[in-house]
C-alpha cells in the first residue's frame, strides 16, 4: 500500500479475531500461557437492581458491586474495565484492599452505577429470553477462576426486586473469555475478560393481551362485514377499511417501542397476518363489483367457512408456536460459576 493510504477495517479481520477467541488458559497458544498461569483471579457479582431495558437503544441501567479476588501480595492487584459500559450514571465507589478467604488473599470491590450496550436478540419477542451482560475486562494477564460469594458458592447474586415485573431471572453466571490482542499486525498476547450473564425471559402477558390478542379481536370483526348485503360493496369496505387502519396505526405503535431489525419478531408476524387477512377479507367484498353479485351469493357461504376454517387454523398453529417458543427459553449451561438457585439472593 502507498504511504499515507487510509485503510478501513474489513469483515475479515473481525471474523479472524472471533476465531482466536477462547474460553480457557488451556485453549490459549503455549508461548503465551506461562504468564496467564502464574496469577489467579476471581470475579464476583452482586446485583442492586437492573432496570430500563431500553429495546430500542439497546441498553440496561444497572447498579451492582463487583468484587475481585486475586491470589498473590496485595501489590498485585488487578485493574478492571467495564467494557461495554456506555454512560457512568455516577463515578464507581472503589473500596480498600482486604484480606481475602476461600483460598484468595486479597479482595476490593467497587460499585458501579451505568447504562450498558445490550444486543437484544428480538427473534421470539415477547416470548424471548435475553442474555444481560457486563463485560470485565482485566489489564493483567491471568487465570480467571471462580470466586464463591453468595450463600450458595455462586460467583453471581442479587437483592430481592433486582428486576423490573417485565423479566424473571432464571439463571446468572460468570463466563470466562480470552480474547486476542494484535500489535502490528501480530497476534501478541491474550486479554481475560469475565463476561458477567444474567440469563431473562420476558414476561409476555402484556404484549399479548394488549397486542397479540387484542388484535386478533379486532380482525375477528372483519366478518361483520358479510353480514351486509353483497351489493353493498361501499358500506363493507367502510367495515374493512376501518379495521385495516386500527391494526395498522397499532402495529406502528408497537414498533416504536422496538429496535429496528432486519426481521420480523414473533409480535411482528402476527401483526402482519391480522394486517393481511383484513385487505383479503377487502378483496373479497370487491368481487362483488366485478365478477357480479349473482356468482358472489352463490359462493359466499363457503367462502365465509373457509375464512373461518383458516382463522380458526391459524390460531390454534400459533398457540402451538408460542408453547414451543417458551419451552426453548429454558437456560443451558454455559459458564463455569453458575447461579444454582433461580430466585434472588
Amino acid at each position: 500500500r502507498s504511504q499515507g493510504s487510509v485503510v478501513g477495517f474489513a469483515e475479515e479481520a473481525r471474523l479472524e479475531a472471533e476465531s482466536h477467541v477462547v474460553d480457557s488458559v488451556e485453549e490459549i497458544p503455549e508461548e503465551f500461557q506461562n504468564t496467564f498461569k502464574a496469577r489467579e483471579v476471581g470475579i464476583a457479582i452482586k446485583v442492586i437492581s437492573i432496570h430500563q431495558m431500553d429495546m430500542a437503544n439497546h441498553t440496561f441501567d444497572a447498579d451492582f458491586n463487583l468484587n475481585i479476588a486475586w491470589k498473590g501480595v496485595a501489590d498485585d492487584k488487578p485493574e478492571i474495565q467495564l467494557y461495554n459500559m456506555r454512560e457512568e450514571q455516577q463515578d464507581k465507589e472503589e473500596g480498600d484492599i482486604k484480606k481475602g478467604q476461600a483460598g484468595f488473599d486479597y479482595y476490593y470491590r467497587i460499585h458501579v452505577k451505568a447504562t450498558f450496550r445490550q444486543h437484544f436478540k428480538l427473534q421470539s419477542f415477547p416470548f424471548d429470553m435475553q442474555e444481560l451482560t457486563v463485560r470485565v475486562r482485566l489489564k493483567t494477564e491471568c487465570t480467571l477462576v471462580h470466586l464463591p460469594w453468595g450463600p450458595t458458592g455462586d460467583a453471581a447474586s442479587c437483592d430481592p426486586d433486582a428486576f423490573q415485573e417485565d423479566f424473571k431471572l432464571k439463571r446468572a453466571e460468570v463466563r470466562p473469555k480470552y480474547l486476542p490482542s494484535y500489535k502490528f499486525g501480530k497476534l501478541c498476547g491474550y486479554d481475560p475478560e469475565a463476561q458477567i450473564v444474567f440469563i431473562v425471559n420476558r414476561n409476555a402477558g402484556y404484549w399479548i393481551y394488549n397486542y397479540g390478542y387484542l388484535m386478533s379481536i379486532v380482525c375477528t370483526f372483519a366478518f361483520a362485514a358479510f353480514t351486509l348485503p353483497v351489493g353493498d360493496v361501499g358500506d363493507r369496505l367502510g367495515v374493512g377499511f376501518t379495521l385495516n387502519l386500527t391494526v395498522v396505526a397499532t402495529f406502528y405503535l408497537m414498533q416504536d417501542k422496538l429496535p429496528t431489525c432486519s426481521y420480523y419478531t414473533a409480535l411482528e408476524q402476527h401483526m402482519v397476518v391480522c394486517i393481511g387477512f383484513t385487505m383479503f377479507v377487502m378483496v373479497i367484498n370487491c368481487l362483488a363489483a366485478v365478477i357480479g353479485e349473482g356468482i358472489i351469493e352463490k359462493f359466499e357461504r363457503a367462502i365465509v367457512t373457509s375464512l373461518m376454517l383458516f382463522w380458526v387454523g391459524y390460531h390454534t398453529y400459533m398457540k402451538i408456536r408460542v408453547n414451543a417458543m417458551l419451552n426453548d427459553r429454558i437456560p443451558r449451561l454455559a459458564g463455569h460459576s453458575v447461579s444454582k438457585a433461580s430466585k434472588p439472593l
